[in-house]
């Protein structure tokens, strides 16, 4: 099959994860199926079979607890220490991440952009990342 070809996908049913709150529909709702069914097509350029899997839980009864996260921009300049940038200020950064890990509920810090400007040509910029 080519690239884009449709073809069937092994689909295995389960069970509502609780039915806890499975009575209740989204705002008020009335003649909302309690079971839906959730369909989808996948294709796979190589012919390899596929098993596709949904995964639910339920909704929680009670209010979750606020959380933050944090994105670390490109910090390729603080590594390599141009444009201004050092490693203490990226240093500072993390620090400030860590410190703040519990006050601040932080659940999850990502960093987008490059880490280093120059790859594996100057190891210095990896020991300042």
């Amino acid at each position: 099959m080519g690239v884009g070809a449709r073809r069937a996908v092994q689909r295995r049913d389960r069970q509502p994860a609780s039915s806890a709150g499975a009575e209740r529909s989204v705002d008020k709702a009335t003649g909302v199926a309690l079971s839906p069914t959730l369909d989808v097509d996948v294709s796979d350029a190589d012919d390899d079979t596929l098993t596709v899997s949904f995964y639910g839980r339920p909704v929680s009864t009670t209010s979750n607890p606020p959380f933050s996260l944090v994105i670390i921009p490109d910090t390729q300049y603080y590594s390599s220490s141009q444009n201004g940038g050092t490693p203490a200020i990226f240093r500072s950064q993390t620090d400030w991440i860590v410190d703040n890990m519990g006050p601040l509920s932080l659940a999850f810090v990502a960093h987008v952009g490059d880490i280093v400007d120059h790859g594996d040509t100057y190891p210095a910029e990896w020991d300042s990342a």
